[in-house]
């Protein structure tokens, strides 16, 4: 499952979308426009800690968040 996957699948009428977002944001220290383009697979975190957080996050293993760094 990619991370766009896992953020598509989050429901929409409570915020959880904005929510996870914010959750990113802090725990990765960047913007939610930086957040939103790796969501959108533009562009993925250089940082290998933010890559290791964002896994963390969602249970997804980072291969498969980001497949085009395999």
């Amino acid at each position: 499952m990619t991370l766009k996957e896992y953020y598509d699948g989050l429901p929409e009428k409570t915020a959880p979308k904005s929510d996870f977002i914010r959750k990113v944001t802090r725990a990765c220290g960047v913007t939610p426009c930086t957040v939103r383009n790796w969501i959108k697979g533009s562009f993925t975190p250089d940082d290998p800690d933010n890559r290791f957080l964002i896994s963390r996050l969602t249970g997804i293993p980072e291969s498969e968040l980001f497949p085009k760094l395999k």
